[in-house]
């Protein structure tokens, strides 16, 4: 599934966020609602995960790590 997210994202497809929302946006809500705590700034804090996901991955470089 990873694979499929990643080239879906190189490709700009917006389903590779989509995808890579509903694999890890539980994982991802966690780990910032146990640093906020508050629930809007947990949620506008996920926002901007995938946001710089979006706009940053064509630097992305599998060779230099998951």
């Amino acid at each position: 599934m990873d694979e499929k997210i990643i080239a879906l994202l190189r490709e700009g497809e917006q389903e590779g966020l989509t995808l890579l929302q509903g694999s890890y946006g539980n994982m991802v809500r966690y780990i910032v609602r146990g640093v906020l705590r508050d629930e809007q700034d947990t949620e506008e804090c996920v926002s901007d995960v995938y946001l710089r996901v979006w706009e940053r991955f064509s630097g992305f470089d599998a060779e230099k790590g998951s």
